[in-house]
């Protein structure tokens, strides 16, 4: 919550905001709702399903698993949905 509001406190607007914390607790998205942030990353149909019920005008942009050996930090292992799941998960 603190990341959303430090944010808006920089003069960001709330529709501009993508909040992409990969581990959104119900609190979290709860105050995304009453600050008027509705973008949303996901990469699980339950992680969609979570955010829907907490706050049902969200948008969601879909995390991709993208692999890299040579990226300095691959967060490929850690997040994102792999090629072979997109279309189940949408």
């Amino acid at each position: 919550m603190a990341e959303i509001d430090k944010v808006l406190s920089l003069g960001a607007d709330a529709k501009q905001i993508i909040f992409a914390n990969p581990a959104k607790t119900e609190r979290m998205i709860k105050h995304a709702l009453k600050t008027g942030v509705k973008w949303f990353t996901f990469d699980s149909v339950e992680e969609a399903e979570k955010i829907h019920r907490l706050h049902p005008d969200a948008q969601l942009v879909l995390r991709i698993q993208v692999l890299s050996s040579e990226a300095f930090s691959p967060m490929g292992k850690k997040f994102g949905v792999p090629d072979d799941m997109i279309e189940g998960v949408l």
